[in-house]
């Protein structure tokens, strides 16, 4: 720090007043500035919790969606299948071994 020489202890203390008065200003726009930046970050933590809430929402419909295709193409084979075994054959089909075909 610099050393400054004062005429008199007035100016000295009116140069004390100054700084003080100052130093309150810095620390009431530091405190401004700390508000500032808790609500910014309290606005960006709630973002990134509906987010996340969001993703969970979807997986947990892919998720649904997913076992319900699934069941879908489960009993498409099933019904096929079964088709499959109740079509009726022609006789020549039926004799598919015989030697007389």
């Amino acid at each position: 720090m610099q050393q400054v020489s004062y005429k008199s202890k007035r100016d000295a203390d009116g140069e004390i007043k100054k700084i003080r008065k100052e130093m309150i200003e810095l620390k009431e726009q530091l405190r401004k500035m700390k508000r500032e930046n808790e609500a910014e970050l309290q606005e960006a933590a709630d973002k990134f919790n509906n987010s996340q809430k969001e993703v969970e929402k979807w997986k947990q419909k892919f998720k649904t969606e997913a076992i319900r295709n699934k069941n879908s193409l489960a009993s498409l084979k099933k019904l096929s299948l079964i088709h499959i075994c109740r079509c009726r054959r022609i006789e020549r089909c039926r004799s598919r071994w015989s030697p007389y075909h």
